[in-house]
């Protein structure tokens, strides 16, 4: 394997593509939780490619510079949290609706799903993956 550490602009953005198809695969197989994992990984990747995009750089650590000396503290654009990576968007403010309402939910997601044992449900999946669709759209067209 190479040393190549994908915190580009574009393999984020093709890391999100590619982990939303990984996703509905494991819903179509009833692998609830992995499904939404994966949905929410794909939601981090955008937010990172969708901040790299908006702020000029092709790289994290270029977003991190930029934004540690706009906000005049320390950044990490690297970090796994929705919420942290949302904030940096500065859109909260443009957040209404079924937007907010989609964003307080994609905002449960957590990097240790991956490790969960339980399967969760078809419900908890289905409304994640609506959730998550409506969240990526304000994302896409407000961010």
């Amino acid at each position: 394997m190479g040393t190549h550490l994908h915190t580009g602009r574009a393999d984020q953005h093709k890391a999100s593509v590619a982990r939303r198809v990984d996703a509905e695969r494991l819903r179509a197989a009833q692998r609830w939780r992995g499904a939404m994992y994966l949905m929410g990984y794909a939601l981090e990747c955008s937010l990172k490619a969708r901040l790299m995009e908006r702020h000029d750089v092709r790289h994290l650590d270029d977003l991190a510079e930029r934004l540690s000396r706009r906000f005049g503290k320390p950044v990490d654009p690297k970090k796994h949290s929705l919420a942290y990576l949302f904030e940096l968007t500065e859109a909260n403010a443009r957040l209404s609706g079924a937007a907010r309402r989609a964003y307080n939910a994609c905002v449960r997601w957590r990097v240790d799903w991956r490790y969960d044992p339980h399967g969760g449900t078809r419900e908890d999946c289905d409304a994640f993956f609506e959730c998550a669709a409506r969240f990526l759209r304000f994302v896409e067209s407000s961010v």
